[in-house]
């Protein structure tokens, strides 16, 4: 609240988060936006609105090739995660035939 205080006084924006009336730690956020001491904040484009952010949409640029060139070993573990996604790394160990101690570098 002092805070608050503090930065209107310096005619700069506050914002809050309302919470629910009966939450005990949601009182003085609501009571900041009660009193107009605090503009309400219910998405992150109020956000963005306030701070006068211009953000621009971006096109979302997917890679298509993650390696250009695997070696044997590193295409036995590719094949084996791509079919099966997800493995610890012992079971990777026993089904690519490869060592723990060189399967982890790789």
């Amino acid at each position: 609240m002092v805070t608050a205080d503090i930065a209107s006084s310096y005619n700069r924006d506050v914002l809050a988060l309302p919470g629910r009336a009966s939450d005990i730690y949601s009182k003085g956020c609501n009571n900041l936006i009660k009193n107009n001491k605090a503009d309400v904040v219910t998405s992150a484009s109020d956000i963005v609105k306030m701070l006068n952010w211009d953000l621009q949409e971006k096109p979302i640029s997917i890679q298509k090739q993650l390696f250009l060139e695997l070696n044997e070993n590193q295409q036995k573990i590719y094949d084996l995660l791509h079919l099966k996604e997800q493995q610890v790394v012992d079971v990777i160990s026993l089904e690519c035939d490869i060592p723990v101690f060189q399967l982890s570098p790789l």
